[in-house]
């Protein structure tokens, strides 16, 4: 055999030693000059490396690598060596501000002066003017040790992952927040904390959550088809101070197919539901009647607002359009199909 016709491949002259699972999905990384080291009579390399991730973060990492060839290596770095992880360790983080995943919804502040917006993750509430960050809620590693629906505390168990709607509760100071596992959690923007969980409020995703036009109770709907009103209350809990609480104010409603979004009109009469068989219910709001049933999309409706008049409301779909409703006779007025994309 000619061994000059033979071609090295990278596998042949290269072998991992390290395998380091990061936080995110990299992106790009470098690697500072190694130095070298002794530690345990025994001389060793010490690297750094940089890597950007695709959640918007970058992480400084710290490595000791043997000089000596050993097997393959998973590590899982932390702020400090661990026995699990003695060669690998999680230096700094740095982020901004922004989302670490996609937007879901948000919302305008009552004075206009605030945006506050939800990912899956994480909901941030934003100042206009100075484009500023000036609160962050996590619920990934909160534990809900505070309250919950109950008049006893909570256990530390985790709270859900996935939220899925949310809506600002009148004054700014607390907001709701829906999840894909069913749960309502009421949040105080001031101390970043849970002020009431409410486990069960339905048995699928929490897919939209509105205040109706009193300002006085909210209602969210679901997967589970149903409709749910609570109203907003005063509660004194051990610390003596009154705080925020939501109370089911009647039994839910039970509407022909799973809620994608809905509202309540400004004069607080009716309230619109859009389902996930296309059509756009309207009910009256106290006996929950239903007066109109739109159709014309040809997906789902994702979005939908009422005027400030009550008279006129505006959907949008995956369908690439957005359509234009008169309220009085359910009729369709304008049909825009500029989106090129749902």
């Amino acid at each position: 055999m000619d061994l000059s016709s033979v071609i090295l491949e990278a596998e042949d002259e290269l072998r991992p030693i390290l395998r380091i699972n990061l936080s995110a999905k990299p992106a790009s990384c470098d690697i500072l000059a190694p130095r070298l080291i002794n530690e345990h009579e025994s001389q060793k390399h010490l690297i750094r490396i940089i890597c950007s991730l695709k959640n918007n973060m970058l992480e400084e990492l710290q490595l000791v690598v043997p000089l000596s060839p050993f097997k393959l290596q998973t590590l899982q770095p932390t702020p400090t060596y661990t026995k699990k992880c003695p060669n690998a360790r999680l230096l700094n983080t740095v982020s901004i501000f922004g989302h670490r995943s996609p937007i879901i919804a948000c919302n305008f502040t009552s004075d206009n002066l605030g945006v506050f917006t939800l990912s899956q993750t994480e909901a941030k509430l934003w100042s206009r003017r100075s484009t500023a960050c000036l609160a962050t809620l996590e619920w990934k590693n909160h534990s809900n040790s505070k309250h919950n629906n109950s008049d006893e505390p909570s256990s530390n168990n985790p709270l859900p992952n996935k939220a899925s709607s949310m809506v600002l509760a009148p004054g700014d100071r607390h907001v709701v927040i829906g999840y894909e596992t069913g749960q309502l959690i009421l949040f105080d923007l001031t101390s970043k904390s849970v002020v009431q969980i409410i486990d069960k409020a339905h048995t699928g995703a929490v897919r939209s959550i509105a205040v109706t036009g009193d300002k006085k109770k909210i209602i969210s709907g679901g997967s589970d088809k149903q409709v749910r009103f609570y109203d907003f209350s005063l509660k004194t809990f051990d610390n003596g101070k009154p705080h925020l609480f939501l109370v089911e104010s009647c039994p839910s409603k039970t509407v022909s197919d799973q809620i994608s979004c809905l509202a309540v009109s400004p004069n607080n009469r009716l309230v619109v539901v859009a389902l996930m068989n296309f059509h756009v219910d309207v009910f009256f709001t106290d006996s929950f009647k239903r007066i109109h049933s739109l159709y014309g999309h040809s997906a789902p409706v994702t979005s939908l607002d009422i005027s400030s008049d009550s008279r006129l409301i505006i959907t949008g779909s995956t369908d690439k359009t957005v359509r234009l409703w008169e309220l009085q006779f359910g009729n369709c007025q304008r049909r825009f199909t500029s989106h090129s994309e749902p």
